[in-house]
């Protein structure tokens, strides 16, 4: 386990760690891989199971659990080292309700609906179960049949952008956050969840309140920890509303994502 007073090395994975194929550099694995004091945490959208199947398709910890303290699902579900589960933060019952019976409306859009263990599709199309397939997702039948499901994102999924902010604009006043995390992609967890919320839980049962922090993401759902960085990195193929607020621009596809990072947080 890497020694906690070091700086952190935390950064997303979509279009971050992975490039647009799902794999990650070279560069990127052996780091990752090797025995050294590196701090690693990992902010993503992902649940821990689309983790896992990411990490195994580029042959990454595939007999071990993920040794890396994990914010997942935009920092409703979050992790200590080796997956050991350490907070979920899911949508209060009313708003789950009221989330519910909006989304129903709108068939044109996959939803996932995101517990801590498993998720639920709501509206199936074409581009949905695409996306779930190249997000390494699995999913099953959302049913209300009288189950108390406690979800904590909801996951919109729909090549219509347009219909997507309709969707954003008729939810904004209910007590959730939304951010696109891509122009296909509108997120939603429960008010006051975020990645920066999530990370600054996890930290706190680290017992670690004072950081030097090191982030690099490339979308909406990054921007309240470009916020909390000390130093914050964009790809270069990220939108232009995330790089702005990035201090430095990486082009991931020469040395990775992780050297430049650890340049400048000072372990290489």
């Amino acid at each position: 386990m890497a020694n906690m007073s070091n700086p952190i090395i935390c950064f997303d994975l979509d279009g971050t760690l992975f490039d647009p194929q799902g794999r990650i550099h070279p560069r990127d694995i052996a780091i990752l891989t090797s025995e050294s004091e590196i701090n690693f945490i990992i902010a993503t959208g992902r649940s821990l199971q689309s983790v896992r199947a990411m990490f195994t398709k580029n042959d990454l910890f595939t007999d071990v659990r993920i040794p890396f303290p994990l914010v997942l699902q935009n920092g409703s579900v979050i992790y200590k080292h080796n997956e050991i589960l350490a907070g979920f933060f899911p949508f209060s019952s009313d708003t789950q309700s009221q989330l519910i019976e909006i989304i129903r409306n709108f068939p044109q859009i996959s939803f996932y609906l995101f517990g801590v263990k498993e998720t639920h599709l709501l509206w199936s199309t074409a581009f949905g179960l695409d996306s779930a397939e190249r997000f390494g997702m699995q999913s099953r039948p959302y049913q209300n049949n009288g189950t108390n499901y406690n979800f904590s994102k909801i996951m919109c999924v729909s090549e219509d952008n347009d219909l997507m902010k309709k969707l954003a604009q008729i939810i904004q006043d209910l007590e959730v956050e939304i951010s696109f995390s891509m122009e296909t992609l509108l997120e939603i967890t429960p008010q006051g969840i975020d990645k920066g919320s999530g990370l600054g839980q996890l930290l706190s049962l680290l017992n670690k309140t004072t950081v030097n922090l090191f982030f690099a993401g490339d979308g909406e759902n990054d921007l309240p920890l470009f916020d909390t960085a000390q130093y914050s990195f964009a790809p270069a193929k990220s939108p232009e509303t995330v790089r702005i607020y990035a201090d430095e621009i990486i082009d991931t596809g020469k040395r990775g994502l992780l050297t430049p990072m650890l340049e400048k947080a000072g372990y290489l």
